[in-house]
């Protein structure tokens, strides 16, 4: 129901709760994002995935952030009023699709050669996350002003797990 002004007055937002800070939807994508990165990984099945929970600063930080659009605020209301899940045939759904298939492309440029066998992946730049196992990306949702922002970020390296040097016996 949209509340009455007088004429002049304050003009009506968009009925969005009150988003006193982020909202996390990193959960919602983990086993998506896993299952695109196989995809697009040469030879996925010989990857070891480690989920640490310190931040190693040998590590790339992949932030990236999108202002969202305003055709997609509804979208983003209706969400933060039920996040319980979010459908990824919906405009917003796409949207942060697109933005986390970027994170894919980074991921696998960076593993320049075969040999890499390892991606070890690290806590987000949040208070909240540290001393937390790693996810493969964060997501969130902010407001700033009247615009609604999407932030993601990763944090990761390859590596090469080598293999045990075995002694022969004598």
């Amino acid at each position: 129901m949209i509340p009455e002004r007088q004429r002049g007055g304050a003009r009506n937002d968009f009925d969005v709760p009150n988003l006193d800070h982020p909202a996390d939807l990193s959960e919602f994508f983990q086993t998506s994002f896993s299952q695109w990165l196989q995809a697009a990984y040469a030879h996925p099945a010989s990857v070891k995935v480690t989920h640490n929970n310190y931040v190693d600063h040998a590590a790339g930080f992949y932030p990236i952030d999108r202002k969202i659009p305003e055709s997609l605020v509804p979208e983003v209301a209706r969400f933060l009023r039920n996040p319980t899940k979010l459908d990824s045939d919906t405009g917003l759904g796409k949207f942060i699709k697109e933005v986390l298939y970027l994170h894919v492309d980074t991921m696998v440029a960076k593993c320049t050669d075969g040999r890499h066998t390892q991606l070890c992946l690290y806590p987000a730049d949040t208070v909240q996350h540290v001393n937390t196992p790693a996810l493969f990306v964060y997501v969130f949702i902010t407001r700033r002003d009247k615009d609604f922002y999407l932030e993601t970020e990763s944090s990761f390296r390859w590596a090469t797990l080598e293999e045990p040097k075995v002694e022969p016996l004598n």
